[in-house]
């Protein structure tokens, strides 16, 4: 007999952000509030989290948890309702921040017509998450056990999840969002922290679509303002170095390439906004070039909203620390369109040429 499946759902939750927990009970009816026990303890998440993920209702057979300060969208248990029926057995995360290694895969699923992506990052993003029933008990076990922990409380979900032996994905688009409310975790010097892609509303439909992690990804870092390629865990060996380094050694003219590319918007360093281009052309290169979609398929699923959505975030995550804020805000649409341009040459190229895997790039890098 199938047994179907229901959701629970909680709100951890600190008493600095009570209009924030009000504002979510009107949203998501039968929100249960998990308060932080110690709140004037050292501040950490774990704590609230543990009384969270020890409130699923009995009969539930997933629980969802979101923080005080998520921004869900609409519709937000029906497309939960969708996700857990298409991955049943696994932690989805309802949010990725733009920045995230994460963020790039799920960028290549929104363009390929996915419906989740693999958690790549060492932390599994936390600010809205569904687990099925019995990992969740066993994680409030776990952060009960380790409420003392020194660890960010996201990298210990993860590493209790991995050792469960929870697959851990991403919902593609997003359906929460993060509000800019003031860190209670000191983390305000991290920035806005915007979903990748979060159109407002869950897709129509079924889920369960995962998309298929290739061993090396275009990655624009948020750190250093470059775009590489870096190694995920599908990979058997390690690799990380810069996009336009390795495309020249597997034969892309480099001057070539360049003349291609559109001139920065005005006011923005042109270098910077060439390797946000390098990354949007490399990533249309993986999507043909792996066989993960046709160039049709990519410019179909780019003009949508959530395809926009994505291409305006990978701007915003990797130029946001290079960047000022008001420069970036203000040329918001024409970096998507960069991004976009990029998308398409390289999705046209990857078709012809195909996309290396590590055995391949690692002679060229020697």
């Amino acid at each position: 007999m199938t047994v179907r499946p229901t959701l629970s759902a909680a709100v951890m939750a600190h008493p600095r952000r009570t209009a924030a927990v009000a504002r979510l009970r009107e949203q998501v009816p039968g929100l249960t509030v998990a308060m932080d026990p110690r709140p004037d303890g050292p501040p950490t998440s774990v704590r609230s989290a543990a009384v969270a993920w020890a409130s699923a209702d009995p009969g539930a057979t997933h629980h969802l948890v979101l923080e005080d300060d998520a921004l869900p969208c609409a519709d937000l248990l029906d497309g939960c309702a969708a996700l857990i029926r298409g991955f049943p057995s696994a932690a989805v995360s309802l949010f990725v921040n733009d920045s995230a290694r994460t963020a790039a895969l799920t960028r290549m699923a929104v363009w390929s017509g996915r419906d989740a992506a693999q958690v790549i990052d060492i932390y599994v993003p936390t600010q809205g998450l569904i687990l099925p029933a019995g990992a969740a008990s066993g994680l409030a076990a776990f952060l009960r056990a380790h409420d003392d922990l020194t660890e960010a409380g996201d990298i210990a979900v993860l590493r209790y999840l991995h050792g469960a032996g929870v697959p851990v994905v991403v919902a593609v688009p997003n359906l929460v969002d993060h509000d800019d409310l003031t860190s209670i975790m000191g983390n305000t010097d991290h920035g806005r922290r915007g979903s990748v892609c979060y159109p407002g509303h869950a897709p129509h439909g079924d889920a369960g679509r995962l998309f298929d992690t290739p061993e090396i990804i275009p990655y624009l870092s948020e750190s250093t303002t470059c775009s590489f390629l870096t190694s995920t865990p599908a990979s058997a060996a390690p690799l990380r170095s810069r996009t336009a380094d390795m495309l020249h050694l597997l034969g892309t003219d480099h001057d070539a390439l360049r003349a291609q590319a559109p001139a920065a918007p005005a006011g923005l360093p042109a270098a910077a906004v060439h390797e946000l281009w390098l990354t949007a052309y490399a990533t249309g290169m993986l999507l043909t070039g792996s066989g993960r979609a046709d160039p049709g398929e990519v410019r179909r699923h780019a003009d949508t909203p959530a395809g926009r959505a994505a291409a305006a975030s990978m701007a915003s995550g990797g130029l946001g620390r290079g960047v000022p804020a008001p420069l970036l805000a203000a040329a918001a649409g024409p970096l998507a369109d960069v991004v976009l341009h990029g998308l398409d040459l390289g999705s046209d190229a990857g078709s012809l040429r195909g996309w290396p895997g590590t055995a391949e790039l690692t002679p060229a890098r020697t």
